[in-house]
């Protein structure tokens, strides 16, 4: 059997966004009923981390691991480890965007809430909801808006 590990988590949080993130992301639309309609999330608008890489899709959506913190008893290493998740959105100057960014935030939430048992690390894990947060490239004028959350985990 392979072992478990963290390409491994990535690769399961992937799974689990692409599969649920959208449903949630229409749920979401239908119970509002407003004037503001969140975008569904291109499959290939999934980044492991950006590097220099341009992403041609809005909105996108990129995970990576912030931290991994290891503690060793005997020939057994446990690895604490926290996943950013990020929903990045061209901030085209609409009035109703941070209220659209909130939305977005809570579909990432909602969609690990609801299949955290699809992640086999995730037996134990803790969702911490990051702000939404303004911000713009140093090379154009273009202005982004990111949410996003920290999912905190440990692989023994």
């Amino acid at each position: 059997m392979a072992t478990y590990d963290e390409e491994s988590l990535l690769s399961d949080i992937e799974t689990v966004l692409k599969n649920n993130l959208n449903t949630r992301i229409a749920a979401i639309n239908t119970e509002k009923a407003d004037s503001i309609t969140l975008a569904t999330i291109d499959s290939g608008a999934y980044f492991m981390d950006m590097d220099d890489r341009s992403a041609n899709y809005n909105p996108i959506v990129v995970y990576t691991i912030s931290s991994i913190e290891t503690e060793s008893i005997g020939h057994a290493t446990a690895r604490n480890i926290i996943v950013n998740i990020a929903i990045i959105v061209n901030d085209n100057g609409d009035l109703s965007i941070v209220k659209r960014m909130l939305r977005y935030g809570r579909a990432l939430r909602e969609v690990f809430e609801q299949n955290f048992r699809y992640i086999r690390a995730l037996d134990n894990f803790k969702i911490q909801s990051l702000p939404v947060l303004g911000f713009q490239l140093r090379n154009n004028s273009q202005r982004y808006k990111i949410v996003g959350l920290d999912l905190e985990t440990s692989i023994v």
